[in-house]
């Protein structure tokens, strides 16, 4: 028969006063209502989830302390309530909420909490509730047989066992669940807990006839017997199977399932503390209701994936159980696939930093690189539109994300410098690859056969801004490249190479058929005294073509030679300035970049060779001698 809810009254505030009620009532009953919470979290959450473990360890703490300050605790259980002293702690409020059937159903009627109770056994006995609780379960295990199997010692209790109705003389058709509230003191009790072994003990005292979980019989007068079939009630009547009636058994049982209507305050407890603590809510609602808008206000102003952040810091700080982290690194992913997409750099940087601290302190951005490299990612095309139209300040936020992950990034940051249409993106971008292959400059040895010639021109350049010099053997392919601009790119480079890997190189290129990469080549092969290069530059200049080529060339050839080569290449030059037939008009700028030459290598010899020159009687070497004594301040 269902529960009649009208509510009862309120004891008369005399009656409180002249009874205060017993302390350890409130304290077992809000435990009692902690364990409920406890039971409705674990179903709602894995066992290793953060929030079913502080809630299993909350209760194991709340009761410790309990049973610390009150000793053993033995709790009654009827078909809707469960007791502790007698009193009523916790009422089923609804069939599905109800927290005694469980127990009452599978046959245990007292549970005894030993003082010297451990948190593991409690832990044990809130897995077996909820195994027999769960939707899965298939009913053929009972609390009693889970109860027994575990051997928790410092855990009690008394039970109906299945051979009861015949043991202890009951009729023919007794309902086991509907026995009075008096013979649940003579039921089985623990087996291991000994005689007086808490509420559950009193059995034996009582001389009653039960069996053990073997069946075998236990010596003693059968107790008395009263009969729960004229009742008439269902599992929810109570123990005495509740008609409603005034004045039988079972409308005691129904008052006392109506005395609880919350597990926040019980109907035992005085009204006027009941009243004092509404006048304190009342007192400080207002306050109390501008804290909590203010909060909201501040909460959703915050971004959603900083609000992600800050929790996954959180739990980082915490201890973490195994798999935590590997569960927070996945969740971690998608938040950093958010951000990439909405351009959130720095947000992104964030996100990668944790998930750095959630791998251990090390992660790999491979796969994500590879993800993000593919030509058909929508996320990279969309960085690119972002980053050509970004500012300065952006453009700075991504280079810094692209720092975090590290070198593998190489490959996805020099395809956004490919199809990039900004420069002031595409060189934010280099400066980035610089940082990013220090060290390791031939990541990028694929991207120098790309067909685009800008791409080319853009990985040459970064290759040769590393720090310790580029790897020479990179750029030989690329003397040969259709474009001019890129095999001027080349010479750029190799001012960063060392100067005997780099000679070769330029050598080859001072017969470049465009002049302004022979000018660029020659132009560092002056650089820096080198017999070998002061050879090969005098082979030019002794060729009987040389003074027919223009004058850009000669004076390019010659500014080179005077900036590598000794008094070896005196005699040759002295030819070019004091040759015969040295009347044309085309002469006198010949002469003076050959004296200028001269003047370039700066010997005594030299010098002693540009004042002979000066008294010459042919005009163009005379003027071209004094001209450049004059510079040298020697006119």
């Amino acid at each position: 028969m269902p529960i009649d809810r009208t509510p009862s009254r309120a004891p008369e505030p005399s009656a409180l006063e002249a009874a205060p009620p017993d302390p350890r009532i409130a304290e077992v009953a809000a435990w009692l209502g902690q364990f409920s919470r406890t039971l409705k979290t674990c179903r709602l959450y894995d066992a290793k989830n953060p929030t079913s473990i502080k809630f299993r360890e909350d209760l194991s703490k709340a009761l410790l302390s309990l049973l610390s300050a009150h000793g053993g605790i033995a709790l009654e259980f009827t078909a809707n309530e469960v007791r502790f002293d007698g009193q009523p702690v916790l009422t089923a409020r609804t069939r599905e909420d109800n927290f005694a059937m469980p127990f009452y159903r599978d046959g245990l009627r007292t549970l005894l909490f030993q003082p010297d109770l451990e948190a593991p056994e409690l832990d044990r006995l809130l897995d077996l509730v909820l195994a027999v609780t769960a939707h899965r379960s298939n009913g053929s295990e009972d609390l009693v047989t889970l109860l027994w199997d575990a051997d928790l010692p410092h855990i009690d209790m008394a039970y109906v066992s299945s051979e009861t109705d015949a043991d202890m003389g009951g009729d023919e058709g007794e309902n086991v669940t509907q026995l009075s509230a008096e013979r649940a003191a003579e039921l089985m009790p623990w087996p291991g807990g000994g005689a007086g072994r808490g509420a559950g003990g009193g059995g034996k005292e009582g001389g009653e006839q039960g069996t053990d979980r073997d069946g075998a019989k236990q010596s003693g007068a059968p107790g008395d017997s009263s009969r729960s079939s004229e009742a008439g009630g269902g599992p929810m009547a109570g123990p005495t199977g509740a008609s409603g009636k005034p004045g039988e058994p079972g409308a005691a049982v129904r008052d006392e399932a109506l005395q609880l209507r919350s597990e926040d305050w019980l109907a035992s407890d005085p009204v006027h503390e009941l009243e004092a603590c509404y006048r304190e809510i009342e007192a400080t609602r207002a306050e109390e209701a501008e804290r909590f808008m203010h909060e909201l206000t501040q909460e959703r102003a915050e971004e959603l994936i900083a609000r992600a952040l800050g929790q996954v810091r959180s739990a980082l700080s915490a201890e973490l159980l195994p798999g935590d982290r590997a569960d927070l690194s996945a969740m971690l992913g998608r938040v950093l696939q958010e951000c990439i997409g909405g351009a959130r750099w720095a947000d992104a940087r964030a996100t990668v930093e944790c998930i750095v601290q959630a791998e251990g302190g090390t992660w790999d951005t491979t796969p994500l690189v590879n993800a993000l490299t593919q030509p058909e990612s929508l996320v990279t095309a969309a960085v690119v539109r972002h980053l050509d139209e970004s500012s300065a300040i952006e453009l700075g936020e991504f280079a810094s994300f692209a720092r975090v992950l590290g070198p593998p990034a190489t490959e996805w940051i020099m395809g956004i410098v490919a199809i990039a249409t900004h420069q002031r993106a595409r060189r934010a971008l280099m400066r980035t690859l610089t940082d990013l292959c220090e060290g390791n400059p031939e990541r990028l040895a694929p991207w120098l056969a790309d067909e685009r010639w800008f791409v080319v021109r853009n990985a040459v350049a970064v290759i040769g801004s590393t720090e310790g010099g580029a790897p020479v053997g990179l750029f030989r392919p690329l003397l040969t490249h259709p474009e001019p601009r890129v095999r001027q790119e080349v010479i750029t480079a190799l001012a960063n190479c060392p100067p005997p890997a780099a000679r070769p190189l330029l050598l080859e290129l001072i017969h470049d058929t465009e002049a302004v990469v022979r000018n660029a080549a020659l132009h560092q092969l002056g650089a820096k005294r080198h017999p070998e290069t002061s050879a090969a530059l005098l082979r030019i200049v002794v060729d009987a073509g040389f003074r027919k080529r223009p004058l850009e060339d000669v004076r390019a050839v010659l500014g080179a030679l005077g900036g590598c080569a000794g008094d070896e290449a005196l005699p040759h030059l002295e030819e070019q300035l004091i040759a015969p037939r040295w009347f044309s008009a085309g002469a006198a700028p010949h002469c003076q970049a050959v004296a200028f030459c001269i003047a370039r290598i700066g010997t005594p010899a030299a010098v002693a060779m540009l004042q002979r020159g000066a008294d010459s009687k042919t005009p163009a070497t005379r003027d071209a001698c004094r001209l450049v004594l004059k510079g040298m301040g020697r006119g």
